[in-house]
Formats: structure tokens, C-alpha cells, sequence
């Protein structure tokens, strides 16, 4: 699980890779506000490690734009 964080905003931003019920890979990312319960959850489907590794890199690139900090 990846985690990103924007202090001023107070919001997070969190990316994981699974498989689905029919074995396909994806990037579950879910974001939301720090201190509310709800958020919200959008699945990446891929079709390979190559297409997985594309999508992570604009997540982080889009992450990074926004002002969001790496949560380690």
C-alpha cells in the first residue's frame, strides 16, 4: 500500500495493487479527508505489469503536482 498525505488540505490519497474476484490486476486507490469516514474508491484495471507500472507512475506524478506528501 502506497500512502499520500496533503498536510494543508488535510486530505490522503492511497494506492493498492491486488487482483480482483477474476484474477485481473488492479490498483485500488482510494482517497478521502483525514478526519471524515467516508471517502471515496476507484479501481484500475490492468492488463499486465507494464500497463500496472504506467498507472503507478501517474499516480505518483499526479500526487506529486497536487502538493501531496509521500506517508511513510
Amino acid at each position: 500500500m502506497i500512502r499520500w498525505e496533503h498536510p494543508k488540505q488535510r486530505r490522503f490519497y492511497r494506492a493498492s495493487i491486488q487482483r480482483d474476484l477474476f484474477g485481473r490486476l488492479e490498483i485500488l486507490c482510494v482517497s478521502g479527508k483525514l478526519d471524515a469516514r467516508n471517502g471515496s474508491c476507484k479501481p484500475i484495471y490492468c492488463n499486465n505489469p507494464d500497463h500496472l507500472k504506467e498507472e503507478l507512475r501517474k499516480i505518483f506524478r499526479a500526487r506529486r503536482k497536487s502538493g501531496y506528501k509521500l506517508f511513510p
